[in-house]
């Protein structure tokens, strides 16, 4: 297969997956200009190992059978790559949006909807054992109908990466799409109301808003409380966080990497992990070469429109902490 790698940002995921392929490599990103000092370190055996394209105009030279998408944590989405991509017929993965502004998602997720070239995210969390543990629970445990979600979020960051201040909010913008991802996946995300405040704590400087706190609730009636301390100095927790979901007849938390489920009127136990699952890496690239040649449907990974519900989410919670006010989502479900 031909693989175009349009940036660096987690590229090494991908390292085991692609001997054996034709690999290009396209710096869209500009990755060595004006970068933070404390820039992650690119992928010297992309840059060296790889054919260099120069621009949208080398793509159809280079032919791909689909690319992937990392834009670095210092830079934004540039919708006109997405575009090139879509409009010549190339599927890609895209580990990451880091937009600039809710219209730059809204024309990929257009143009992808107008060509139906695939477009396949990369999100992990979703797939993290303790959040298919807590879901494969829920469906199966008969508690009802989930009424309370909790997510909290503490990160030990005691140093301030330079690249944090390439985001409005930091927590908002970047670490709460990873949890708004894990509890689509928990409950669903279709929300009919957001509120959020992101708050710029001095120990936290110069990146702006590492202090959030998100109220929402959606169709069912489920409300969800959401909070992420990204500069934490008490009880930290791992990236992914402790959450609980309170049901009808009983509740799940986890906590610690731990999960524990407790029926009403009954004692708290704990419940094994289910084994990690392959990587969302791993599933686009097998998703991508066994187009056509598989005897049964293979199922696609997280694509696009999957992950709109949780991209227009984070765009309701940046409009409501810049404005103050709540947010109701429209019926087209575009944020402004």
């Amino acid at each position: 297969m031909k693989i175009l790698f349009i940036g660096t940002d987690e590229a090494n995921r991908w390292r085991e997956l692609v001997p054996g392929q034709e690999i290009a490599f396209w710096d869209a990103f500009r990755e060595n200009e004006n970068a933070p000092g404390d820039a992650p370190a690119d992928c010297e055996w992309l840059r060296r190992g790889a054919v260099p394209v120069q621009g949208p105009e080398e793509i159809e030279r280079f032919k791909p059978d689909f690319a992937v998408v990392g834009v670095p944590n210092y830079r934004k989405n540039d919708p006109r790559i997405e575009a090139a991509l879509l409009e010549g017929g190339v599927p890609f993965y895209i580990h990451k949006f880091r937009t600039a502004c809710p219209g730059d998602f809204e024309k990929t997720l257009a143009i992808q909807r107008k060509t139906g070239v695939d477009v396949l995210v990369g999100e992990s969390y979703r797939c993290n054992p303790v959040v298919l543990t807590v879901k494969t629970f829920l469906d199966s445990a008969g508690f009802g109908r989930p009424e309370f979600l909790k997510w909290d979020s503490r990160v030990a960051e005691s140093r301030v990466w330079e690249w944090e201040a390439a985001y409005a909010s930091i927590a908002l913008g970047d670490l709460a799409l990873h949890h708004f991802s894990a509890i689509q996946t928990l409950a669903g995300l279709d929300t009919v109301s957001v509120y959020a405040r992101s708050l710029s704590p001095l120990k936290g400087k110069p990146a702006a808003g590492s202090l959030s706190v998100t109220l929402m609730e959606t169709t069912s009636g489920l409300l969800i409380q959401h909070t992420i301390d990204w500069h934490s100095t008490m009880g930290q927790t791992s990236y992914l966080g402790d959450f609980s979901v309170e049901c009808e007849k009983g509740g799940v938390s986890a906590v610690d990497g731990r999960v524990f489920v407790k029926p009403w009127g009954e004692t708290e136990r704990e419940i094994p992990l289910l084994p990690a699952v392959p990587s969302p890496a791993s599933r686009a690239f097998e998703y991508f070469r066994s187009q056509g040649k598989r005897p049964k449907p293979y199922s696609k990974p997280y694509s696009i429109e999957d992950f709109a519900p949780v991209m227009r989410n984070v765009h309701y919670a940046l409009q409501s902490a810049a404005t103050g006010l709540p947010v109701k989502p429209p019926a087209d479900g575009v944020a402004e």
